[in-house]
């Protein structure tokens, strides 16, 4: 049967089980945000294809989001093509990775603020980010993220600056939160829902790990009654490595 004659409904199911989310779950393998990766690639092939794709929310609802380009001008281009991915997901919860190797402070800034806009429909948010990234992120209001159920943060090392970064107390009231994955040297620093953690992986990036410290992550452990599953790691090297 030629793909003209597959009825709409039909041919945005097969659309929707191209989708790869091997990315997702390991670190090695590259990000598939390019052209020649779906959801982006399906709508290169011909009219009908591109009406059927960017008709499917659901095909843009869970994004890997590629790092930012060199130039600025390569940089504007990639945020109009995000938010036109944002728009094309309408209303269904949202769920990404970005990953961003560039430590561009403003540029961090201005992505994750772009995101946030839709911070209301998050639903799974993965960030894996450069050095002292964290401090880059835009104010994070509590009772931000109805629907958040999964979050994790891979800054590792935040050296900068005094205080605590909203990111890191407006989670407390994401009544949803179940998942948890932390790489970061101040993860005793986070306020959390403790009570509804379910999963809950924290690798803490510190070059003096003191007993206190240790103390702080038992007192935790103790506010999570429906804690199912558990990683704990130390690293003495703020490399990350």
């Amino acid at each position: 049967m030629h793909s003209r004659h597959i009825p709409p409904e039909i041919l945005s199911e097969i659309f929707l089980q191209c989708l790869d989310f091997t990315s997702w779950s390991d670190r090695d393998e590259p990000m598939l945000c390019s052209p020649d990766d779906a959801p982006h690639l399906l709508t290169q092939v011909c009219r009908s294809w591109r009406t059927v794709a960017m008709s499917t929310p659901r095909l843009w609802s869970t994004l890997s989001l590629p790092d930012v380009p060199i130039t600025s001008e390569q940089c504007e281009c990639l945020y109009a093509q995000v938010q036109v991915w944002l728009s094309l997901s309408r209303s269904l919860p949202l769920s990404f990775t970005l990953r961003m190797d560039d430590e561009d402070a403003v540029a961090l800034h201005r992505y994750v603020s772009l995101l946030q806009t839709e911070i209301h429909r998050w639903k799974v948010a993965r960030f894996e980010v450069s050095r002292n990234s964290i401090r880059s992120f835009p104010v994070f209001e509590p009772g931000s993220t109805p629907l958040l159920e999964e979050f994790c943060l891979n800054g590792i090392v935040d050296t900068d600056g005094e205080g605590v970064p909203t990111v890191m107390t407006a989670l407390a009231s994401a009544p949803r939160l179940y998942e948890l994955e932390l790489h970061h040297n101040k993860t005793y620093h986070w306020a959390l829902p403790w009570a509804s953690l379910t999963t809950l992986n924290i690798f803490d990036y510190t070059s003096d790990f003191k007993t206190e410290c240790l103390a702080h992550f038992c007192e935790m452990l103790g506010a999570c009654p429906s804690l199912e599953s558990l990683s704990f790691g130390v690293s003495t090297s703020t490399s990350g490595l």
